[in-house]
């Protein structure tokens, strides 16, 4: 998960560098993971999309599959179907987390 350290130390590179490089670590940390947990943040993925209708990127990670939800608005982040989605991913264990205007959901191994 990112930390504000984290966010600190990004630097201003190439975008076809940067995204060349998040696909190249998702292929090689996906294998981490069982294809019913890729099934699963599939289908979670979907559901976080249609909930805050707004950019999301999911990323396999050594331990842990993180979706990001990118700048989603005040009204949104307060709506029922948002509500929801939080209790449900809080009754299955999925960490929830918001950093600079962007929120993030942690589906640890």
């Amino acid at each position: 998960m990112l930390t504000s350290d984290d966010e600190k130390k990004v630097s201003k590179q190439n975008a076809r560098f940067v995204h060349a490089d998040i696909a190249r670590r998702n292929k090689e940390n996906a294998e981490n993971f069982a294809n019913e947990q890729k099934a699963f943040s599939s289908e979670f993925w979907c559901e976080i999309t249609y909930a805050y209708e707004s950019q999301t990127y999911r990323n396999y990670r050594k331990n842990a599959i993180i979706i990001k939800v990118e700048k989603p608005s005040s009204a949104v982040k307060r709506s029922k179907a948002v509500r929801i989605l939080n209790e449900k991913a809080t009754q299955l264990g999925i960490k929830i987390k918001e950093l600079h205007n962007h929120i993030f959901y942690e589906f640890a191994l």
